[in-house]
């Protein structure tokens, strides 16, 4: 029996329970493989920039891993699969988390798994960016698993109309189709994971602009600020609250990619402001309106702010500026506060380029501004 210890970054498709990834250990038992489900950093209604923050964020346990599964591509169809700037965009993020990955583990195995919602674009064509997985992972020497392709061989495409495949419009019913999901992935990946033969040396990258240098700001960062721990059965983090402070930050060359961040029922919008513009990003998340946990981990998104001119700062907070029209940032599956807005509670930031300054405050140059 070979013993494989797993990380998993992605979406709610791999955050249920049960769910595929649950199954999985018991699928390649079959196969002479004992997998361990080490770290699942997975978080749902993210993108990939979310799951290269959390491998930045658990360096310690990508470091000690065999395999990194990466489960994302449906949830980046919606974000990125509609234009070619937006493919672009995703191959920056996605080739990143591969990249970083290997830079930390130069032994480690990588699987992207392919899922596909009810409807979309691959109904009719090919996916760009199933596409992109499996360039990616051709390049890189990775084994990707396209379980939608699986599907639609075997059940015909019809399939995605057939009663009891889809629990709803993103997610495969269980146990029958999350289970026969693990078994599809067991059996595409069983000779890569039990092949002795390691990772060939990285080749030079297909976008040398991609984001594995991409960095964190994150509590450690700013201790001026209010801190609160987010503990559950499935997270623990520690997020600086922005809902009655600001963050200024200046970055040479570089830009805000996106935020990990905790939210609660009395969540604020969060607001942004590059070379004196003010921009905003709605913040609440479906299942926090009612709401029916205590939080929940989500992404804010700062695709759209345009690049801070030299020597200028970035203001994010979670007080909306005095006489503000702000321009709205596209948050997928997000929307308006239904509360009074008291907290904005910010695990991680990742940028590109340098960062030359952070300075928290409580007293908000936002009202000045």
């Amino acid at each position: 029996m070979k013993n494989i210890a797993a990380i998993a970054i992605g979406g709610s498709n791999t955050v249920m329970r049960p769910g595929y990834l649950t199954e999985l250990p018991r699928c390649l038992k079959r196969f002479g493989i004992n997998l361990r489900i080490a770290a699942n950093l997975a978080v749902g209604n993210t993108t990939i920039f979310n799951g290269l923050i959390n491998l930045k964020m658990n360096k310690a346990a990508l470091e000690k891993a065999d395999l990194l599964i990466i489960e994302y591509t449906l949830n980046d169809t919606s974000v990125f699969a509609s234009s070619t700037a937006g493919l672009a965009r995703w191959v920056k993020g996605m080739e990143g988390a591969i990249r970083y990955a290997r830079e930390v583990n130069p032994t480690i195995k990588i699987v992207p798994v392919i899922f596909a919602t009810r409807t979309g674009i691959h109904r009719s064509t090919i996916n760009p960016l199933h596409g992109g997985v499996h360039y990616l992972a051709n390049y890189y020497g990775l084994t990707a698993v396209d379980v939608n392709a699986a599907l639609v061989r075997r059940f015909g495409r019809d399939f995605f109309e057939s009663p009891g495949a889809y629990g709803d419009y993103a997610h495969y019913q269980r146990p029958v189709f999350t289970t026969l999901a693990a078994e599809i992935i067991a059996d595409g990946i069983k000779d890569y994971l039990l092949s002795k033969m390691g990772p060939a040396d990285m080749p030079a990258a297909v976008d040398p602009d991609n984001f594995s240098a991409a960095t964190l700001i994150d509590a450690s960062s700013v201790p001026d600020l209010p801190q609160e721990r987010f503990k559950n059965y499935l997270y623990d983090e520690t997020a600086f609250d922005l809902g009655a402070g600001s963050l200024e930050v200046e970055i040479d060359g570089g830009n805000l990619l996106a935020a990990k961040f905790a939210c609660t029922g009395d969540i604020c919008r969060c607001f942004v402001n590059v070379n004196g513009i003010w921009h905003v990003a709605n913040t609440m998340q479906p299942g926090m309106e009612d709401p029916k946990y205590k939080f929940l981990l989500s992404m804010i998104s700062f695709e759209g702010i345009p690049a801070p001119k030299a020597g200028t700062t970035i203001i994010l907070t979670g007080k909306e500026p005095k006489n503000c029209a702000a321009k709205e940032l596209a948050q997928h599956g997000a929307k308006a506060p239904v509360r009074d807005e008291v907290r904005l509670p910010i695990c991680a930031i990742l940028h590109t380029g340098m960062l030359k300054s952070v300075k928290a405050s409580s007293l908000l140059k936002a009202d000045a501004a």
